[in-house]
């Protein structure tokens, strides 16, 4: 049984992962700026990092927070922000709900979705929320559970996914408040 949870977790997440766009197609994400030797910036592995401290703002353009639960009444939840090429703002959501079931929640499961520019003050409440967290290598675990899970791309990064982690619970509840209330936009 691990065996077989062990193949079709990743095949999952893939799923989910690449899944998520077909309805509401998200701009491209700004292309990373890989570091050079000249770049103060810090170099992936070496870690943990702190936004605000030595990942800058400015050098964030991709985040992803996903919850997801497979077992009965399964659920998955998604919100992202990015940055794009030519300089937008995107706030993405989108919520599946298989009730009286078990998961995982797919397409044909979306209850509700969206895709809209955010504003600056969004942006910045945004930039603020994620401040003081902390980024390390993504890592893989045996365990499963339902998240969150949340990754932020940045310049400096090596292109890799890294993983993140709020500076406290509170702010992580609030995090998720916010994006609740974007959602409700659209």
């Amino acid at each position: 049984m691990k065996l077989i949870l062990r193949l079709a977790v990743p095949i999952l997440a893939g799923l989910l992962l690449f899944g998520c766009t077909a309805r509401h197609p998200i701009p491209a994400a700004t292309p990373p700026i890989p570091a050079t030797p000249e770049d103060p910036r810090p170099v992936p592995g070496e870690g943990p990092f702190t936004v605000g401290e030595e990942i800058a703002e400015a050098d964030i353009y991709d985040f992803y927070f996903t919850r997801e639960n497979i077992n009965y009444n399964a659920f998955f939840q998604r919100y992202r922000f990015t940055l794009t090429e030519d300089g937008r703002r995107v706030f993405f959501h989108e919520r599946r709900e298989k009730k009286g079931g078990y998961g995982p929640a797919t397409e044909e499961d979306v209850k509700k979705s969206g895709v809209f520019d955010l504003t600056e003050e969004e942006w910045k409440k945004f930039t603020d929320l994620i401040g003081g967290g902390t980024v390390t290598m993504r890592e893989v675990t045996d365990e499963g559970s339902s998240g969150p899970w949340m990754f932020l791309y940045w310049n400096g990064d090596g292109s890799l996914w890294q993983e993140f982690r709020f500076r406290s619970y509170d702010v992580q509840a609030e995090f998720e408040a916010f994006c609740e209330k974007l959602a409700k936009r659209k």
